[in-house]
C-alpha cells in the first residue's frame, strides 16, 4: 500500500471511529457490536468474504463501494465541529449531489433495520464503510458505536464532478483536510466501484451509456491501481480521462504536481 493510501486510510479512520476503551466484561453494548459488524456480514454484503467487482452480476454497482460512497456524502457536509457521519444523508437524498439509486438503496436497507438501543443509524453507516474497506484487503479500520442521529438535512456541499479544483479544495478544508489529504482520499475513495453511467450521461463522449457502470481501474481491491494507472497515462477512471469540465479526479491528483500520487510504495 502506498504512503498516501496509509495517510487516507488514517483519515478516513478518524472520521469513522470514536475513541477506544478496554473491554471489560461483561459489555453488552461491545458484544452486540461486535455481533453486528463482524457475524452478520449478511447484512452488509451479498457474499461476504467476497469483494465483488461491480456487484455479484458484474453490472450492478459494488456494494462494497456503495457502502463507502454512503458514508462519504453523509460525513462530507462536516463543518466546523457540527455535522459529519450522523445520518443526515436520510434526508438528503433529493439533492442533485447525491444522485443515484445505489444511495438510495443503503439508506433503506440501513433503515429497515431493528438497531436497538445500542447501535444508531449513523454507526450502521460506518459499520458499513469498515466491513467493505476491509473484506476488499484494505485495513481494518477502529470503529465504535455511539453516534446520535441528526433530526433533519445538513447543510449541502458534497463535491460534484464539475467543481473547480478551487471549489474543491475549499469544500475539503471545510471538511478538515488539507491539500494531500483530499487527494489520498479521492484516491482511497475511488479504489472501490465506478460511475453509474445513467447517473451521470454527460461524462461520457457522446453520452454513450452502453455499459452500467463505467470503472475508476481494473482492480476490484483496496489497492492503489487508480494511482498507478493515473500516473503511467492507462487511467480508466471516468473522472480522470472524460470531459474536461468532469475530469474532477484528474484535476485534483495533479493539484501538487503530482507530488501525492507519484509517492512511492514503502518496501
Amino acid at each position: 500500500m502506498s504512503k498516501w493510501l496509509s495517510l487516507a486510510a488514517l483519515v478516513l479512520a478518524s472520521r469513522l471511529s470514536f475513541p477506544v476503551v478496554a473491554y471489560t466484561w461483561p459489555d453488552p453494548a461491545y458484544d452486540v457490536l461486535h455481533e453486528f459488524l463482524w457475524k452478520d456480514l449478511t447484512f452488509f454484503l451479498a457474499t461476504p468474504g467476497v469483494c465483488e467487482p461491480l456487484g455479484t452480476d458484474g453490472t450492478s454497482p459494488s456494494i462494497h463501494a456503495q457502502w463507502l460512497r454512503t458514508a462519504y456524502h453523509d460525513m462530507a457536509t462536516f463543518n466546523n465541529g457540527s455535522g459529519g457521519l450522523d445520518g443526515s444523508l436520510f434526508y438528503e437524498l433529493d439533492r442533485a449531489e447525491n444522485v443515484g439509486l445505489s444511495l438510495k438503496a443503503t439508506i433503506q436497507s440501513v433503515f429497515n433495520q431493528q438497531l436497538g438501543k445500542y447501535l444508531s443509524f449513523p454507526d450502521v453507516i460506518a459499520a458499513g464503510a469498515v466491513v467493505a474497506v476491509q473484506q476488499c484487503g484494505g485495513p481494518t479500520l477502529p470503529f465504535k458505536a455511539g453516534r446520535v442521529m441528526a433530526a433533519g438535512p445538513g447543510p449541502s456541499g458534497v463535491p460534484i464532478p464539475t467543481d473547480s479544483l478551487a471549489q474543491n479544495i475549499a469544500s475539503f478544508q471545510q471538511q478538515g483536510f488539507n491539500q494531500t489529504e483530499m487527494i489520498g482520499l479521492v484516491a482511497c475513495g475511488h479504489t472501490l466501484g465506478g460511475v453509474t453511467n445513467v447517473d451521470f450521461p454527460n461524462i461520457f463522449s457522446g453520452g454513450n451509456t452502453t455499459n452500467p457502470i463505467s470503472p475508476f481501474d481494473g482492480s476490484r481491491n483496496f489497492d492503489n491501481q487508480i494511482a498507478t494507472n493515473f500516473i503511467d497515462g492507462t487511467i480508466i477512471d471516468p473522472l480522470a480521462n472524460g470531459p474536461a469540465i468532469s475530469d474532477s479526479d484528474a484535476r485534483i491528483f495533479s493539484s501538487d504536481g503530482n507530488a501525492t500520487i507519484e509517492r512511492p510504495v514503502p518496501r
